[in-house]
């Protein structure tokens, strides 16, 4: 294994050469994913955020001694993001909804072998929307909202709803799979915020507050 300058030098030296194959080009705006040079590499986005990868070690008379993981959105700007001696990586704080192109570099007694993947991160969910907050008796609201859903997204687990008595001051009141909740309120005016959550923990874009004044009791 080359090690130091030599080894960075040898691996962007090997990565621009990747770069100039035609399966590595962008097509408009997506990126073509390339066949596997070495050894199919598998990539499965685990929430809107994050990317496990997997791979079997390829075939090789000497031991592999480490794979060098490399990511970009294309070929031009693949960058290292980490190394490992086993053939499993998790990759984390990715941006939703984006396409990303990942290049295992297995290294062994200085000979390179490579595998590739253009995994695409799933959106966050949407946030609930047609949000309505009715007073049902003087110390009681309801609130109702609709699911809003993207088939790109992953599945729904639960709605959140907070509360406050200012838009900036709110606090977790419910979390379950109903789109209607009926809650007891204090007098005066309530702000409130429904959220979905995915089922790996994603939260939705907040939606706007809800403002409610309560009848006079």
């Amino acid at each position: 294994m080359r090690s130091g300058r030599g080894y960075v030098r040898a691996t962007k030296a090997a990565l621009c050469m990747l770069a100039a194959l035609p399966g590595w080009q962008l097509r408009g705006e997506a990126v073509e994913c390339p066949v596997s040079s070495g050894f199919a590499v598998a990539a499965t986005p685990t929430s809107a955020t994050s990317v496990s990868l997997f791979w079997q070690a390829p075939p090789s008379h000497l031991p592999i001694a480490i794979y060098a993981l490399f990511r970009g959105t294309s070929p031009s700007n693949l960058a290292q993001i980490g190394t490992t001696a086993t053939p499993f990586f998790t990759d984390v704080e990715l941006q939703p909804a984006t396409t990303y192109l990942y290049v295992v570099h297995a290294v062994s007694s200085g000979r390179g072998v490579y595998g590739g993947a253009c995994p695409t991160t799933p959106p966050l969910p949407n946030p609930p929307s047609d949000i309505t907050a009715t007073p049902k008796s003087p110390t009681e609201v309801t609130l109702s909202w609709a699911e809003k859903i993207d088939p790109n997204s992953l599945a729904i687990s639960e709605f959140r709803i907070y509360a406050g008595t200012s838009p900036s001051n709110l606090t977790e009141v419910f979390a379950g799979k109903k789109v209607s909740v009926t809650l007891n309120v204090p007098a005066g005016t309530a702000y409130y915020l429904v959220e979905a959550i995915d089922v790996d923990g994603d939260v939705s874009p907040a939606p706007a507050t809800v403002q409610v004044t309560m009848p006079n009791r």
